[in-house]
């Protein structure tokens, strides 16, 4: 229960960072503030999983950390790419579904071709809605 609790949490904060990413591009604010939002964003996340750790009294493995490091680079990437597209005149419409129908398809194929996963005929059925429901969420 407590990892989904952990994952619920994850997954509103994500959406914060979204929602905040498009009042910064509608206000006008993207361009300039950018990197203040980023820095501001991820500090806070920053601060939030060294609480957890401090609350359990145990550091974190090497491997954690690198882990944790990896996915918050590219996460930081993925947030600046967001605020750019949306600050250069980018409909939210489309950059959004890309934003994030584009991470999940990424996985995808990188499971099997990486990894060597087999996907079954639910798996496939996912990725093909997936994409169908990309392009139409991506039509005006």
């Amino acid at each position: 229960m407590n990892w989904l609790r952990l994952m619920l949490g994850a997954m509103v904060a994500n959406g914060f960072g979204m929602l905040g990413a498009k009042m910064l591009a509608e206000t006008g604010l993207g361009s300039r503030f950018q990197d203040q939002y980023l820095l501001g964003w991820y500090t806070t996340g920053f601060v939030v999983a060294v609480l957890f750790t401090l609350r359990k009294l145990a550091l974190p493995w090497r491997k954690e950390v690198m882990i944790g490091g990896g996915m918050a680079l590219m996460s930081f990437l993925g947030q600046t790419c967001l605020v750019l597209a949306l600050s250069g005149g980018a409909p939210g419409y489309l950059v959004y579904p890309i934003a994030n129908g584009a991470s999940v398809l990424f996985v995808a194929v990188a499971g099997v071709l990486i990894f060597r996963e087999k996907l079954g005929i639910p798996g496939m059925a996912g990725i093909v809605c997936g994409l169908i429901a990309v392009v139409i969420l991506s039509l005006p």
